[in-house]
């Protein structure tokens, strides 16, 4: 579990080219949150929230827990703070909780604001935000693209985050066992 600091330091700044400058793993959570946003927006105004939920689930089980925490969760403990991993990891994670605490308000009302206050205790209360603008620089169908392509791997994959900037991958596919190791160089 990832516990959010509510003294985050060493994020991104607003002047920097955010998006541009971090790895692919954090632009395609920044895409994820872009289609994300069309979505929330979409069934809001529908006033359908059982697709919300489920697609605030999945995220957070699929993209989130079993994805990008299980692979940055070494940059967040191991990296110095200004490294370009970590900040972009943080930097993400701040982008995630915003939305996140926005688009659950109306459903999780009292969770939220209880998130919302403990992170950010000066701040005005969360049932009065209104949903963050999602810039369209996050749509980013190649990098969607590249990770479907490694997510069908298979479902027994580890994942290992290298020193060196790598992303090391083995992995089996159900009844053949692959006893290769894998390197994106490109998944810094």
């Amino acid at each position: 579990m990832v516990i959010l600091d509510p003294n985050f330091a060493a994020l991104f700044e607003a002047s920097e080219q955010a998006n541009a400058d971090m790895p692919p793993l954090e632009r395609f959570i920044l895409h994820r949150l872009f289609e994300l946003d069309r979505k929330v927006r979409a069934s809001y105004d529908a006033y359908e929230f059982e697709p919300i939920v489920r697609a605030l689930g999945d995220f957070c089980s699929n993209d989130l827990s079993a994805l990008y925490f299980d692979i940055r969760r070494d940059v967040l403990y191991c990296d110095a703070p200004q490294r370009l991993r970590r900040r972009a990891a943080r930097t993400v994670m701040d982008l995630v909780f915003e939305r996140l605490t926005a688009w659950l308000a109306p459903i999780l009302a009292f969770t939220c604001e209880e998130a919302w206050q403990v992170r950010f205790p000066d701040a005005g209360p969360n049932a009065l935000r209104v949903f963050p603008q999602t810039p369209a620089e996050w749509e980013n169908a190649a990098e969607a693209a590249r990770w479907a392509k490694i997510e069908r791997v298979g479902s027994s994959s580890w994942w290992h985050d290298t020193h060196d900037g790598s992303l090391m991958c083995a992995w089996s596919i159900p009844g053949v066992v692959i006893g290769e190791v894998w390197s994106v160089p490109s998944m810094a």
